[in-house]
C-alpha cells in the first residue's frame, strides 16, 4: 500500500462549526480509507483563549492559539478551515492564501458579493486549493439526482424550488448577536440560508441570469446579552433592553436560470415548526425530484434508487447524518489538496452564490428583476 500524505490542518474559530471541522478531517480519512492522506491536527485559534484551549484539549491539536496569523506562520499548517464568525471570513481566508495555505471556509465566505469575489481571486492567485462549506450538495441522495441529470434521466430542468427553513431564530426573545449585525453579518437570511439554497440551485439547474426578490424582517428588536451571557442560543427576558435586528429574517427570489428553467429560492431564519428544512423540489422533462435534509436518507424520485452511502454504513436501510455530510465535504477538499487541484476552485462557486444574494438584495431595493453578476476571481 502506498505511504500516506500528512497534511497539518489547522482551524481558525473553535465555537461549533470548529468542533465539526475537526471531527470531519479525522472522520474523512477513517471514512476513506482510500483517500491517501493523514491528517494532524497542528493547531486551532480562537480571540477566545479558554475555547481555544478546550478545543485543544477536546479535539487533540498540537496547541491553542489567541492569534490565528500565529497558526497562519506554522510551516506545519497545510490547510487551515476559517470557520470563524462572517466578518473575519475574508481577512483570515487572504490571509491564508498568501501564507500557502489551501482553505476551506463556512458560508458565506463573504459578507456580501464582493468579499467573497476577493477571496476567490486570493486563492486563485495563490495557487491553493480553496473549499466553501456547503455540505448539503454532498448529501448522498442529492449526488444520486446530480448523476440522474448528468445521465438524462431526469430529462432537462424545467422547475427549481429551493427553500431552507429554520427555526434558530424565531424565539422573539432570542438574544441579540452578531449574526442580527449588518457590519459583523453582512446580510440574514441571505448569507446565512439562502447561499445553501443557491449552491444547490447552481449544482442541480445551473447558472442564475435573473432573479426577482422580497424580503422582510419579521422580529425588528432582540434583547441585548447581559455580561457573559450566552448569545446566538441565548435567550432574554421580556423587560431586558433590546436592540434593532439590522438584516433580513426572510428572503422569498423569483429565478430565471440561463438555460431557460425557472425557480423559487427562500431563506427563513425564524419559521415555527422547521428545525432546518433545507431541501428541493425539481421537475424535468423525464421526472422529479424531492428532498429535504430532515428526511436525509429519503429520496422521492420516479427512478429506483441505488447504494450510496457505503462508506458509513452496510445497506441502503441504515441512515447517516449531518456531520456524515461534512467529511464527506472533508474528503473532497483533501483529495483536491492531494492532487493539487487549485484550479477547480469551490470559491468561485461560493462567488457565484454571493452574487445571486447581491442581485437579490437589490431586487429588494428595486422592486424590480435584477441580473445576476457573473462571479469574477480576477
Amino acid at each position: 500500500m502506498a505511504a500516506k500524505r500528512r497534511l497539518g490542518v489547522g482551524v481558525v474559530g473553535m465555537g461549533w462549526m470548529g468542533d465539526v471541522h475537526a471531527r470531519s478531517y479525522r472522520a474523512a480519512c477513517h471514512r476513506y480509507a482510500d483517500l491517501g492522506a493523514e491528517v494532524e491536527l497542528v493547531a486551532c485559534a480562537d480571540s477566545s483563549a479558554e475555547l481555544a484551549e478546550a478545543a485543544a484539549a477536546k479535539h487533540g491539536f498540537g496547541r491553542a492559539e489567541t492569534d490565528y496569523r500565529r497558526l497562519l506562520e506554522d510551516d506545519a499548517v497545510d490547510v487551515v478551515s476559517v470557520t470563524a464568525p462572517n466578518f473575519l471570513h475574508e481577512e483570515v481566508c487572504v490571509a491564508a492564501a498568501a501564507a500557502g495555505k489551501h482553505i476551506w471556509c463556512e458560508k458565506p465566505v463573504g459578507r456580501d458579493a464582493a468579499e467573497a469575489a476577493r477571496v476567490a481571486k486570493a486563492a486563485a492567485e495563490a495557487k491553493v486549493v480553496g473549499m466553501a462549506g456547503f455540505n448539503y450538495r454532498w448529501a448522498p441522495m442529492v449526488r444520486h439526482v446530480a448523476e440522474l441529470l448528468a445521465a438524462g434521466e431526469l430529462g432537462e430542468v424545467e422547475m427549481f424550488r429551493g427553500r431552507f427553513y429554520s427555526m434558530y431564530a424565531f424565539d422573539r426573545l432570542g438574544l441579540f448577536s452578531w449574526r442580527f449585525e449588518k457590519a459583523k453579518a453582512g446580510a440574514g437570511a441571505v448569507g446565512d440560508l439562502l447561499s445553501h439554497v443557491a449552491d444547490m440551485a447552481l449544482e442541480l439547474a445551473g447558472p442564475i441570469e435573473a432573479v426577482c426578490a422580497q424580503q422582510a424582517t419579521f422580529i425588528k428588536e432582540r434583547p441585548r446579552p447581559r455580561p457573559g451571557q450566552v448569545s446566538h442560543y441565548g435567550r432574554g427576558a421580556p423587560d431586558d433592553p433590546t436592540a434593532p435586528v439590522e438584516n433580513e429574517d426572510f428572503i422569498g427570489v423569483l429565478v430565471r436560470f440561463a438555460n431557460g428553467a425557472r425557480g423559487v429560492l427562500e431563506g427563513w431564519r425564524g419559521a415555527c415548526g422547521p428545525k432546518s428544512d433545507m431541501g428541493f423540489e425539481l421537475y424535468g422533462t423525464k421526472g422529479s425530484a424531492k428532498w429535504t435534509l430532515e428526511d436525509l436518507n429519503a429520496l422521492q424520485l420516479f427512478l429506483r434508487g441505488r447504494k450510496h452511502h457505503g462508506r458509513f454504513i452496510p445497506g441502503d436501510g441504515n441512515a447517516i447524518g449531518y456531520e456524515d455530510t461534512k467529511a464527506i465535504e472533508a474528503a473532497q477538499f483533501l483529495r483536491k489538496v492531494l492532487a493539487g487541484d487549485w484550479q477547480d476552485s469551490e470559491l468561485r462557486r461560493a462567488s457565484a452564490v454571493a452574487e445571486v444574494g447581491a442581485a437579490a438584495l437589490r431586487s429588494c431595493e428595486s422592486g424590480a428583476w435584477e441580473q445576476v453578476k457573473e462571479a469574477n476571481d480576477g
